[in-house]
């Protein structure tokens, strides 16, 4: 468990929610989810919504009910998703990546700074927790990801809260634009390790991408 893969974060998050006065139960969508696990073109979903939609609480809940070793299933038992056939098959069995892209290091300036906070505090976690893997800094991401399946068989799920926000920021730039849709084409696009990429933001992936870069949204 970690801040960014199999995150207890999430789950506290999560679980703050479900004990509000004002959560609503829409665990179904895991049904969903389960039925398009690993099947190709099948498992990429970008969900966009206005500011305020709960966009954030749906991806706690679906990396509180996946992420491996979480002690969520109290939780989910309680919720619509446990009268479902498939139910604790993925309960807790699933390798997850979630990643707040609104995250930024203090008194970021310019793409740089903040692409390499995510990646850096990425490929640490990686490296703590797949010793065996040989992972070193100087490989990208998706060679990271790439050796850990060839050599563990593990697959991931990636929850990415906000995607878009790099578009939002005071230090926007095209060129930065350019290589933000190419590190996210990089890491998922076409990769044997991605059993769910579930992305939310503002407003659609074409709205920025008007190429392929990631039109397997």
């Amino acid at each position: 468990m970690g801040k960014i893969l199999n995150s207890v974060g999430q789950l506290a998050l999560f679980k703050g929610r479900c004990e509000g006065n004002y959560f609503v139960d829409k665990s179904d969508i895991l049904e969903k989810l389960n039925g398009i696990l690993g099947k190709v073109d099948e498992q990429y979903l970008c969900i966009t919504r206005p500011r305020r939609f709960g966009k954030t609480v749906m991806t706690n809940l679906i990396s509180s009910y996946y992420a491996k070793d979480l002690p969520s299933k109290e939780i989910f038992d309680n919720l619509k998703i446990s009268k479902h056939k498939e139910y604790e098959k993925h309960l807790n069995r699933h390798n997850v990546i979630s990643l707040y892209m609104s995250d930024m290091p203090e008194d970021c300036k310019n793409y740089d700074q903040y692409i390499c906070f995510h990646r850096n505090e990425m490929k640490e976690e990686l490296m703590d927790n797949f010793p065996d893997c040989r992972l070193t800094k100087e490989l990208s991401l998706s060679q990271m990801f790439e050796r850990i399946f060839y050599k563990t068989g593990e697959c991931f799920i990636f929850v990415i809260d906000e995607w878009d926000s790099f578009f939002h920021s005071d230090f926007y730039s095209e060129e930065g634009a350019r290589e933000y849709l190419t590190f996210l084409k990089n890491l998922l696009k076409d990769r044997p390790y991605v059993e769910l990429a579930y992305m939310t933001g503002v407003l659609p992936i074409k709205k920025y991408s008007s190429g392929s870069e990631l039109n397997m949204f």
